[in-house]
């Protein structure tokens, strides 16, 4: 993919609204540290000359996916348009099909299914997770009481009456624009400290993973769009989330706090933190929590974003073949994990991974 392109692709996803996961910055980033020996290509549609619509794809031999992995929000094409996001369903799709994981509800499932049905093709669209988002517009009060249970809102008052009165307790914002690797180092040292480094799945115990957020961050720094904050005790560090905002939301990436202070809480007395700032800034509309709809994330919550795993066969003997497999496959990995606890199923995944397209 040559500059030209990438820079219309860029000018396209933030014209469109697109949310940052969907510009070049993010995927070139994800496809250094997770595909470095792969090409990314991608499918456009161009309309008198100029962009109209981008999907980009990896291919493996005869196939076309998404560049995407568990580290992934959300995937799907930009467009100007729905016609132009329909039309991206052409000869290479029907010649090689298309598998696009965590393609938001609604709007690109619809238009990816509908265009791929009006070709001809098969599709199969399955459901992965849903992500809790916070609408942080009107009044914060009375969001409080109709969101949050009693019991919760005294917790917080509580915990942070506590942490208070064992020093200043303070929420710290960085954009980046200075020691953007010490300050990620640092919050992601903070994950590693807790039980995910005791899984291993923590950032810092990914050597591709590690490099890829530090690439995002730096991209993200120098676009304008990265937020790290810090709920600092005394200054020190005891909990952190990366984020990035654009186009008046506020996307929470990562999250962690320091295990020596859980029972006071700290990563949902942060998340509670920035719901405040987000009510109190005129510029953030939303905050979008991603990953998984944890119970913790669906207390603070107003709505949920829901991904889905698009899989649009190719023409053909072989289109009905892959079918067949990918539905067959399906069942077993529904059938495994509901025979077996989380705890269990992260320790098999660990060994080897489930595919959630």
């Amino acid at each position: 993919m040559d500059d030209a392109l990438t820079s219309q692709w860029d000018e396209l996803a933030v014209r469109s609204g697109a949310p940052p996961f969907l510009r070049p910055g993010w995927v070139r980033a994800w496809m250094s540290a997770f595909e470095p020996r792969q090409l990314l290509h991608a499918l456009t549609v161009h309309r008198d000359g100029e962009l109209a619509a981008l999907l980009p794809v990896v291919r493996n031999g005869r196939s076309l996916r998404s560049p995407t992995n568990a580290e992934t929000p959300v995937m799907g094409p930009v467009s100007v348009d729905v016609d132009a996001a329909r039309s991206l369903i052409g000869p290479h799709v029907e010649q090689l099909g298309l598998r696009v994981r965590f393609a938001p509800g609604g709007g690109a499932v619809d238009h990816v299914h509908d265009a791929a049905r009006t070709h001809g093709l098969r599709v199969s669209v399955d459901p992965l997770r849903r992500s809790p988002w916070t609408a942080v517009r009107g009044n914060r009060e009375d969001f409080e009481k109709s969101t949050l249970t009693a019991s919760r809102r005294r917790d917080l008052r509580r915990n942070e009456r506590r942490l208070s009165a064992m020093g200043s307790l303070q929420l710290t914002t960085h954009d980046g624009s200075h020691d953007v690797e010490k300050l990620l180092q640092r919050g992601l040292e903070l994950e590693a400290a807790g039980w995910k480094g005791e899984e291993g799945t923590a950032v810092l115990s990914r050597p591709a993973a590690a490099a890829f957020y530090r690439a995002v961050a730096a991209w993200a720094a120098s676009e304008g769009i990265l937020r790290l904050y810090f709920l600092r005790l005394d200054g020190e560090p005891i909990a952190f989330s990366l984020n990035l905002e654009q186009g008046r939301t506020s996307y929470g990436l990562k999250t962690a706090y320091a295990p020596a202070h859980k029972a006071f809480g700290p990563g949902v007395l942060l998340l509670h933190r920035l719901i405040g700032e987000g009510f109190a800034r005129p510029g953030i509309d939303v905050l979008e929590h991603l990953g998984e709809d944890d119970p913790f994330k669906q207390e603070f919550s107003t709505g949920v974003r829901e991904q889905f795993s698009v899989h649009v066969f190719p023409r053909g003997v072989r289109g009905v073949l892959q079918q067949h497999a990918v539905h067959g496959r399906r069942a077993l990995e529904n059938e495994v994990r509901r025979r077996t606890t989380p705890e269990s199923r992260r320790a098999l995944q660990r060994l080897m991974p489930f595919s959630r397209g």
